[in-house]
């Protein structure tokens, strides 16, 4: 689980390279990139852990709702021939 967990938070940082290569990107101005995500991160763990701790079945089910729209876009959008990107 904690795979999972650490490979989704850091998945743009597994793809370093490839990206400054496409984008022509210098590793500080990834890195600044990177840092935007990760403060989101910092700063809203106390209010999600008060979240969490007085409407937790409200939030699972909000969740669950919302991973299955994504699936449902992904699964009617998957079959265009067009790039998901720009």
């Amino acid at each position: 689980m904690m795979f999972g967990h650490n490979f989704v938070l850091n998945q743009t940082q597994s793809m370093q390279k490839p990206l400054e290569d496409r984008f022509e990107i210098q590793v500080t101005t990834f890195n600044l990139l990177y840092s935007i995500p990760s403060a989101f991160s910092i700063i809203f763990i106390i209010p999600m852990g008060f979240f969490y701790e007085k409407i937790a079945n409200k939030l699972l089910w909000g969740g669950a709702v919302a991973l299955s729209l994504g699936q449902l876009f992904v699964v009617l959008f998957s079959t265009e021939n067009k790039p998901l990107f720009f």
